[in-house]
């Protein structure tokens, strides 16, 4: 909010890498991204995200802005 995006980032790289299964995490690093212009960036976050927490409301509110789908195929894994 304050626009200082290098250090938001940089926090939530830290929130990570103590639980990386936290939705808001990703959530918010998406927006960060959204901001940034990185729209591809911000998609993948969002639905990393709904992979955590499939009924997370503002990301897949943010997935249908982005994509026109609140859905998004989500892999089980990174590989």
């Amino acid at each position: 909010a304050q626009g200082n995006l290098t250090e938001a980032l940089r926090i939530l790289e830290k929130a990570e890498r103590l639980d990386p299964r936290r939705p808001e995490i990703w959530h918010n690093r998406a927006v960060i991204f959204e901001r940034q212009g990185i729209d591809d960036d911000a998609i993948a976050a969002y639905a990393r995200a709904l992979s955590f927490a499939p009924d997370h409301g503002p990301s897949r509110a943010a997935l249908r802005r982005l994509t026109g789908s609140g859905s998004m195929h989500i892999p089980a894994d990174d590989a």
